[in-house]
């Protein structure tokens, strides 16, 4: 019954929400893509279950979790010259929630990862 809810969202509106993106008034400069062209972000394990490993690209000044409706529970300052960061997230709740990687203000790529417990 706890998966129930997880399964739901996996079918119904992840991939409703696939298509999402956000325009960018500097598009030569900054890509604002669900698919993250240009931008790296990844995520691992995926799910996580405590800590997490976070790779990005070094053009990401912060790097934001986000609740599955958007509300933002966590930002990590990304160091200069550095290009990954180890945080815990074991306080999260099991579900799914995404990761955004930013950079003067604006969403460079979100991506989506699981917390189990």
């Amino acid at each position: 019954m706890k998966y129930l809810y997880l399964i739901i969202c996996s079918i119904i509106l992840i991939p409703a929400m696939a298509s999402v993106s956000v325009p960018v008034d500097n598009a030569s400069a900054l890509h604002n893509d669900w698919n993250g062209v240009g931008t790296e972000l990844s995520i691992h394990p995926n799910p996580v279950r405590s800590m997490a490993t976070i790779t990005f690209s070094p053009e990401v000044e912060r790097v934001v979790i986000l609740n599955l409706v958007g509300r933002e529970l966590m930002a990590v300052p990304a160091e200069k010259g550095s290009n990954t960061l180890y945080v815990d997230l074991s306080h999260l709740e099991p579900g799914v929630y995404f990761i955004s990687a930013q950079s003067q203000g604006r969403n460079l790529v979100t991506r989506r990862f699981m917390k189990e417990q």
